[in-house]
């Protein structure tokens, strides 16, 4: 939904949306981060999911994944699945990156399963 392409994440807070949930297909929010290339242990990463339920006028807290880079990876995807509550309308995602930036090449979106 947000996007599937190689992307930067600066160093500093960033937002990726709000975009629009359709009650009827999207029952998870996702997170998926493609680490192969993120070697650096001093850079970290916090990802917060947020939801609304009255069109992003205000959001609340749905999840939280937090990670670091390493040179030793022996996974090459971390992935946060949040369940979105059925009066969901919007979803959008802060992240945090200190350190240095991050490329990723999968990036944030909406699920039906």
């Amino acid at each position: 939904v947000f996007g599937a392409q190689k992307i930067t994440i600066p160093e500093g807070t960033n937002t990726f949306g709000p975009v629009a949930v359709n009650q009827f297909n999207h029952r998870f929010a996702t997170f998926d981060i493609e680490r192969s290339q993120w070697t650096d242990p001093k850079i970290t990463l916090r990802a917060r999911i947020d939801y609304s339920t009255d069109g992003g006028k205000t959001w609340r807290y749905l999840c939280l994944i937090d990670s670091r880079g390493s040179p030793s990876w022996t996974k090459s995807t971390t992935t946060a699945v949040c369940e979105l509550p059925p009066t969901a309308t919007h979803v959008q995602i802060i992240s945090t990156v200190a350190g240095g930036s991050i490329t990723i090449t999968r990036s944030p979106g909406l699920g039906t399963k």
